[in-house]
């Protein structure tokens, strides 16, 4: 990430709860040669828990 984290937590369903994660992202390469111009990275992130 060229930005850096976000400061605020993302709470999921209750604090016991296991989750599994995917994330994919496009526009690595691109977003580190035009760090000044707009965003160019593209994220989707899926959560679900734990069976």
């Amino acid at each position: 990430m060229t930005c850096g984290p976000i400061a605020q937590e993302i709470e999921l369903g209750t604090p016991d709860t296991e989750w599994n994660v995917r994330l994919c992202s496009a526009g690595r390469a691109e977003a580190a040669k035009a760090v000044e111009e707009a965003g160019i990275e593209t994220y989707l992130v899926r959560f679900w828990p734990t069976a």
